[in-house]
């Protein structure tokens, strides 16, 4: 009778130990409902959201010690002194890379990163840098970068080759200095930007297109200083599967699954052959809305995704294909009062937190 007493007990401890063993994190990095209005907040339960399994941050807070991101663009700089060029034309910090102060960028980096990042902290930290990426080619693709493509032809007297040259090394030099010396301060921090890794879906291959894997490879100093991928893994109209609420002009393809799918293969590619021998993991990062190309221009109230393929492909493609974890992210602009906040208690009960749950 004991020796079967205690082999129950042993298969219950391998058992437990093979339940924790094979848990997959799912990271809470939302403003709600830290930012949630007072009266809003005056009633909530403490555990609204982490009775789902989900991990958040001490007192719910959106940053903290579980997942911290860091935003930074020319109106606001939360890590560093990076080059850049606001709306208006004026030049921060020299405007562009080429210009730009390496060393009191990296000086301010050091400083900023420990007071954002406690001691000891081993959680994801994300570095949100949309502004510029450290390819030219890139800069000639899409009109958002023109005034920057721009600004180093005019350096480079219109020779093109040069332009590159110059923009390619010290824009990538920024990048890969600014790693190296947050993780000098936080050497347990899981470091690394947010959705960096290049991925235009092309439609005909079902797969990234080839331009873009080129890049990446090129970029292979950044991946090296990396202690985190951290590949972007937004529902957006184009891929939607639909809404069960507006936006009515989704193109509803239901493509999103697999968009993810090459999206997370070529995090997978990246890590495998330019992280230290596959080991720096590779972290999904979500967004509970539906990114309609409307709301996100002024920071407004998304939908919230209500498609069950979609929710599907988000929350459940980065498991599937060896992520080793998944950050919910959250904007500011889902929680602008207590309606919003209702909203979203609300549907984190019935739809995300069931789905976000069945994950883990």
């Amino acid at each position: 009778m004991k020796s079967l007493h205690l082999l129950l007990t042993i298969l219950l401890v391998v058992a437990n130990h093979c339940q924790t063993a094979m848990s997959f994190p799912v990271v809470w990095n939302s403003p709600y409902p830290d930012n949630c209005p007072s009266q809003y907040k005056k009633n909530f339960p403490s555990d609204i959201v982490s009775k789902f399994n989900i991990d958040i941050n001490n007192n719910t807070a959106f940053n903290g010690d579980k997942v911290t991101t860091m935003y930074n663009n020319p109106n606001h700089m939360t890590l560093g002194r990076w080059p850049c060029i606001d709306n208006n034309g004026t030049a921060i910090n020299g405007g562009v890379p080429q210009l730009g102060n390496l060393s009191l960028h990296l000086h301010q980096v050091r400083l900023d990163i420990a007071k954002q990042l406690p001691v000891g902290f081993d959680g994801w930290a994300v570095i949100d840098w949309e502004v510029w990426v450290p390819s030219f080619d890139i800069l000639k693709m899409y009109s958002g970068y023109e005034i920057y493509y721009n600004r180093s032809m005019a350096l480079a007297h219109g020779n093109e080759t040069e332009a590159k040259a110059a923009w390619n090394k010290a824009s990538l030099e920024f990048m890969v200095a600014t790693l190296n010396a947050a993780q000098q301060i936080r050497p347990r921090a899981k470091l690394g930007y947010y959705g960096m890794v290049q991925c235009t879906f092309n439609h005909t291959t079902k797969e990234c297109s080839q331009k873009f894997l080129k890049i990446n490879d090129q970029w292979k100093s950044l991946w090296e200083a990396s202690s985190a991928l951290y590949p972007e893994l937004y529902a957006t109209c184009k891929f939607s599967g639909g809404n069960a609420a507006p936006p009515p002009h989704c193109d509803k393809n239901a493509s999103l699954k697999l968009k993810l799918t090459a999206r997370l293969r070529e995090a997978k590619r990246v890590q495998a052959l330019y992280t230290d021998g596959g080991k720096t993991p590779y972290v999904g990062f979500t967004w509970y809305a539906l990114d309609d190309g409307v709301c996100t221009r002024n920071v407004g109230h998304c939908p919230l995704m209500k498609s069950r393929d979609d929710l599907s492909a988000e929350f459940q493609s980065g498991k599937e294909f060896g992520a080793a974890a998944i950050v919910v992210w959250g904007s500011s602009g889902d929680v602008r009062n207590v309606d919003d906040c209702k909203e979203l208690e609300s549907y984190l009960e019935t739809t995300l937190g069931p789905m976000l749950r069945g994950v883990v």
